[in-house]
């Protein structure tokens, strides 16, 4: 869904004022990435409805199975903090990926009292396929850049999500 014209002016204003004044193109270029990394968020929000919808699981728990993957086992109290899900519903979520086969819960290597949440390796060619697509894409769509290049995007990205944890964190302590 497109933004307003008048609402995206305003943004790409507001995010030029952030970036100095000058005759340079940094307020532009300010905006073109607010912009573009709002687009980001929308694209991204659809491909994990679509990708969780193909896969029987809601969007929520596909984000859970998909934080798992990166960032390896976790307990359950940390799954539910870095998602900002209650343990209610935490569980929810580790029953269902659980029931699906997706994840499996294990005992703590060094607490036997806390049990940790881990991803159960699969075989579907569905999901292989699906994120064996989305990563052809994203290589097809690298190819076009320079070592440095992607080095400097892989630097931004770093950034970037070091902005968004800090961000979610003071957001969560404020609730």
């Amino acid at each position: 869904m497109a933004e307003p014209t008048g609402e995206r002016d305003r943004d790409a204003q507001a995010a030029a004022s952030a970036a100095g004044s000058g005759t340079s193109e940094r307020p532009e270029l300010f905006g073109a990435i607010e912009t573009g990394g709002r687009r980001t968020s929308v694209g991204l929000i659809r491909l994990v409805h679509a990708m969780a919808g193909r896969f029987g699981m809601n969007p929520t728990d596909m984000q859970c199975w998909s934080l798992l993957q990166i960032s390896g086992p976790m307990t359950p109290g940390r799954l539910a903090r870095l998602t900002g899900l209650t343990s209610g519903a935490i569980t929810a979520v580790i029953d269902r990926l659980e029931r699906d086969g997706y994840v499996r819960r294990e005992r703590h290597p060094e607490d036997r009292r806390k049990v940790m949440v881990a991803v159960r390796p699969r075989e579907d060619s569905d999901i292989s396929r699906s994120f064996l697509g989305l990563r052809e894409a994203m290589i097809d769509l690298h190819e076009g850049y320079s070592d440095d290049e992607l080095r400097l995007i892989t630097r931004w990205l770093d950034g970037v999500n070091e902005v968004l944890e800090r961000l979610a964190e003071q957001n969560r302590r404020t609730r």
